[in-house]
């Protein structure tokens, strides 16, 4: 689902206005820093765009934290969470499971 204005889903419509000039015209809020990554050719989607297993387009490259785009299994869409840690996210697991184990399968047969 798109939300078509900020904080959609638990406010109304003044507040997200309110908001979205604050973010816009103060410079608060999380923009994903994402230069180095569109220079290495990976996919910026919302932040850098990464599967289950946190790898990026370039399956050598990992991105965990507040600028990965990545699929979130309870809402069942893909979002960026600012303000989050890749601990909290799961994803330092899956990438320490993925690079000790060598492989994709065997991170997901341990995880």
């Amino acid at each position: 689902m798109v939300w078509s204005r900020e904080l959609q889903r638990v406010t109304a419509e003044e507040v997200s206005a309110f908001y979205t000039r604050v973010h816009n015209e103060e410079g608060v809020g999380v923009l994903p820093e994402t230069d180095l990554a569109a220079a290495a050719g990976l996919e910026i989607n919302n932040g850098i765009a990464v599967d289950e297993y946190a790898r990026t387009s370039d399956p050598d490259i990992v991105a965990a934290g507040d600028c990965s785009f990545h699929h979130n299994p309870i809402y069942d869409r893909h979002l960026r969470l600012e303000s989050a840690r890749p601990e909290q996210l799961g994803q330092t697991d899956v990438i320490f499971r993925q690079y000790l184990f060598c492989s994709v399968a065997g991170a997901h047969e341990y995880a």
